[in-house]
Protein backbone atom coordinates (compact mmCIF):
# COMPACT_ATOMS: atom_id res chain seq x y z
CA UNK A 1 0.00 0.00 0.00
CA UNK A 2 2.65 2.27 0.86
CA UNK A 3 3.64 2.26 -3.37
CA UNK A 4 0.15 3.48 -3.57
CA UNK A 5 0.95 6.98 -1.69
CA UNK A 6 4.81 7.46 -2.37
CA UNK A 7 5.24 6.23 -6.41
CA UNK A 8 2.98 8.88 -7.48
CA UNK A 9 4.24 11.79 -4.75
CA UNK A 10 7.37 11.02 -5.96
CA UNK A 11 6.65 11.24 -9.16
CA UNK A 12 4.67 14.79 -8.64
CA UNK A 13 8.00 16.18 -7.25
CA UNK A 14 10.23 15.38 -9.85
CA UNK A 15 7.74 16.86 -11.91
CA UNK A 16 6.59 20.26 -9.57
CA UNK A 17 11.00 20.30 -9.59
CA UNK A 18 10.96 21.08 -13.06
CA UNK A 19 8.05 23.03 -13.24
CA UNK A 20 8.59 27.34 -13.62
CA UNK A 21 8.36 29.20 -10.47
CA UNK A 22 4.55 29.77 -10.38
CA UNK A 23 3.47 27.35 -12.95
CA UNK A 24 0.14 25.01 -12.00
CA UNK A 25 0.41 21.23 -12.67
CA UNK A 26 -3.25 19.92 -12.63
CA UNK A 27 -3.51 15.91 -11.95
CA UNK A 28 -6.84 13.98 -11.79
CA UNK A 29 -7.43 10.61 -9.92
CA UNK A 30 -10.27 8.80 -11.85
CA UNK A 31 -12.59 5.60 -10.23
CA UNK A 32 -16.03 4.37 -9.14
CA UNK A 33 -17.70 6.00 -6.25
CA UNK A 34 -16.50 5.17 -3.35
CA UNK A 35 -13.62 3.62 -4.61
CA UNK A 36 -11.35 5.81 -2.55
CA UNK A 37 -10.11 8.56 -4.76
CA UNK A 38 -10.18 11.22 -2.34
CA UNK A 39 -8.53 9.08 0.26
CA UNK A 40 -5.49 8.75 -2.26
CA UNK A 41 -5.32 12.20 -3.20
CA UNK A 42 -5.32 13.41 0.11
CA UNK A 43 -2.54 11.11 0.84
CA UNK A 44 -0.34 12.03 -1.71
CA UNK A 45 -0.76 15.17 -1.80
CA UNK A 46 0.34 14.82 2.37
CA UNK A 47 3.28 13.15 0.78
CA UNK A 48 3.95 15.38 -1.76
CA UNK A 49 4.27 18.58 0.52
CA UNK A 50 6.57 16.52 3.11
CA UNK A 51 8.60 15.71 -0.01
CA UNK A 52 8.71 19.10 -1.16
CA UNK A 53 9.50 20.43 2.31
CA UNK A 54 12.32 17.85 2.73
CA UNK A 55 13.80 18.58 -0.51
CA UNK A 56 14.03 22.26 0.05
CA UNK A 57 14.62 22.29 3.24
CA UNK A 58 18.23 20.69 2.85
CA UNK A 59 19.02 23.74 0.47
CA UNK A 60 17.85 26.41 2.64
CA UNK A 61 18.68 28.03 5.51
CA UNK A 62 17.15 28.14 9.08
CA UNK A 63 15.98 31.88 8.62
CA UNK A 64 14.35 30.47 4.99
CA UNK A 65 12.95 27.53 6.43
CA UNK A 66 9.74 29.20 7.27
CA UNK A 67 9.17 30.46 3.81
CA UNK A 68 8.34 26.81 2.49
CA UNK A 69 4.65 26.54 2.34
CA UNK A 70 2.31 23.75 0.78
CA UNK A 71 2.83 23.23 -3.12
CA UNK A 72 -0.04 20.37 -3.52
CA UNK A 73 -3.63 20.55 -2.38
CA UNK A 74 -6.93 17.99 -3.25
CA UNK A 75 -9.79 19.76 -4.85
CA UNK A 76 -13.07 17.49 -4.47
CA UNK A 77 -14.95 16.25 -7.68
CA UNK A 78 -17.66 16.19 -5.08
CA UNK A 79 -19.17 19.50 -6.05
CA UNK A 80 -19.87 19.00 -9.44
CA UNK A 81 -22.63 16.17 -9.42
CA UNK A 82 -25.96 17.86 -11.05
CA UNK A 83 -27.94 20.06 -8.84
CA UNK A 84 -31.43 18.09 -7.74
CA UNK A 85 -33.52 20.06 -10.03
CA UNK A 86 -31.23 18.92 -13.18
CA UNK A 87 -32.10 15.28 -11.72
CA UNK A 88 -35.43 16.08 -11.26
CA UNK A 89 -35.65 17.13 -14.95
CA UNK A 90 -34.41 13.98 -15.94
CA UNK A 91 -36.69 11.36 -17.63
CA UNK A 92 -36.85 9.14 -14.62
CA UNK A 93 -35.81 11.24 -11.70
CA UNK A 94 -36.10 8.92 -8.83
CA UNK A 95 -33.44 6.68 -10.91
CA UNK A 96 -31.65 9.60 -10.96
CA UNK A 97 -31.49 10.59 -7.39
CA UNK A 98 -30.37 6.80 -6.42
CA UNK A 99 -27.91 6.76 -8.70
CA UNK A 100 -25.94 10.25 -8.17
CA UNK A 101 -22.63 9.92 -8.00
CA UNK A 102 -22.46 7.90 -11.31
CA UNK A 103 -20.82 9.13 -13.97
CA UNK A 104 -23.79 11.32 -16.23
CA UNK A 105 -24.81 12.43 -12.98
CA UNK A 106 -21.55 14.97 -13.13
CA UNK A 107 -21.67 18.72 -14.53
CA UNK A 108 -18.52 18.02 -16.60
CA UNK A 109 -18.77 21.63 -18.27
CA UNK A 110 -18.15 23.10 -14.65
CA UNK A 111 -15.41 21.25 -13.93
CA UNK A 112 -13.87 22.06 -16.68
CA UNK A 113 -14.83 25.77 -16.01
CA UNK A 114 -13.37 25.86 -12.76
CA UNK A 115 -10.44 23.78 -13.52
CA UNK A 116 -9.59 26.24 -16.80
CA UNK A 117 -9.93 28.68 -13.25
CA UNK A 118 -7.56 27.06 -11.58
Amino acid sequence: MEETYSTPAQRLLAGALMCEPGCKYIVGIAGPPGAGKSAVAQEVVARLNMLWHETHSEKASSAELGTYTEIAIAVPMDGFHLYRWQLDAMEDPTEAHARRGAPWTFNPAMLVKDLENL
